[in-house]
């Protein structure tokens, strides 16, 4: 499906896009729900948001590349700051994402957010631009007992995610990780029903990964 165009210009994932990255759903006691995440660790560990997996009685991660599926246990989470750590159940061998090791990013840099776009079950990609390095923002979630949560100095972008590419990674122009893709913001134009993204936004993956650690 390389190179097809799905829906709000988003095309399918690279090869390359997809290394190390993961596709996850979960049960709850409501139902089931879906979500990105990036392999860390070549022994299984990956990172998401924590609304992703927050309230899962079970969670089951496929790896993009392979399309072999594994069940995952939280082993961390920070809820304040959107970031999880999962553990594949006897994973080995596995791809790990590359993480931007540079931090030259800057208004009007190139991204791209890859994820499980509305659960479809295969990653798509979605390009755009760096618009703010410190965004303040509040996010609906219904998971939360207040029912929204602050999140901080993270990454705004012109980026089309939608629902689903939570936990995904956010690419530079040199296909390293910058930054992990964490809520959109959508508007409905006149009479249309059909709501568009106009901004997303990416918690910094340094200090994902200093929670991680």
């Amino acid at each position: 499906q390389s190179g097809t165009t799905t829906s709000q210009g988003q095309t399918s994932a690279t090869d390359a896009q997809k290394t190390g990255v993961v596709l996850i759903t979960t049960k709850t006691t409501n139902g089931s729900a879906a979500g990105t995440g990036m392999v860390l660790t070549t022994n299984g560990y990956v990172l998401t948001n924590y609304h992703v997996v927050q309230s899962s009685t079970s969670i089951e991660v496929e790896i993009a590349s392979t399309q072999k599926t594994y069940t995952a246990t939280v082993v961390g989470h920070d809820a304040a700051k959107d970031v999880a750590l999962l553990k594949l159940t006897d994973a080995s061998g596995l791809s790990t994402v590359t993480l931007d090791d540079d931090n030259d990013l800057a208004v009007g840099s190139t991204v791209t957010a890859v994820g499980n776009s509305n659960g479809q079950g295969y990653l798509s990609a979605a390009s755009g631009t760096v618009t703010d390095l410190s965004s303040s923002i509040t996010v609906t979630n219904e998971a939360s007992s207040s029912g929204s949560e602050e999140l901080e100095n993270v990454y705004q972008t012109s980026a089309q995610a939608v629902s689903g590419d939570s936990g995904g990674p956010m690419f530079d122009d040199e296909g390293e990780v910058i930054g992990m893709t964490t809520a959109g913001q959508s508007s409905s134009s006149g009479r249309s029903t059909q709501s568009v993204t106009v901004a997303s936004f990416a918690v910094p993956i340094t200090r994902a990964m200093e929670i991680v650690d």
